[in-house]
């Protein structure tokens, strides 16, 4: 897995994925950047998308796009640090963000809530 550094270049992380115990330790190809530009253009539209693609080293291809990855099981996912869940805050989801119906603002007052105790948490340590 290739994560951007704050300097915008990828690094790889060294976790294993539940394809594979491991790594390819080949270099990124050329491609990789217009590719990362392709999938934030389509992921603009989205609180969260996978946008996957694929290259034949020089040409990057549109292979698949996923709204819940893992049907929404991550692995690497269930920590609370892990780089997918540190770029998506549900806060700023459509369902947070837009007035709801009487029946379901209960709720979504309450999950608000508890994402910002949550956050408040994690922000003092």
């Amino acid at each position: 897995m290739w994560v951007r550094g704050p300097e915008g270049d990828y690094v790889m992380r060294d976790i294993p994925t539940i394809h594979s115990s491991t790594r390819d330790r080949l270099p990124l190809p050329p491609a990789v950047k217009a590719g990362v530009k392709m999938a934030e253009n389509i992921g603009a539209a989205f609180d969260h998308v996978r946008v996957d693609a694929m290259t034949d080293g020089e040409t990057m291809y549109l292979g698949e796009i996923t709204v819940y990855n893992l049907s929404g099981r991550f692995v690497q996912g269930m920590e609370a640090d892990a780089p997918v869940n540190r770029s998506w805050d549900l806060r700023n989801s459509w369902f947070l963000t837009a007035k709801q119906p009487w029946y379901w603002r209960p709720y979504a007052n309450a999950l608000r809530r508890a994402l910002n105790r949550q956050d408040a948490r994690r922000n003092k340590r």
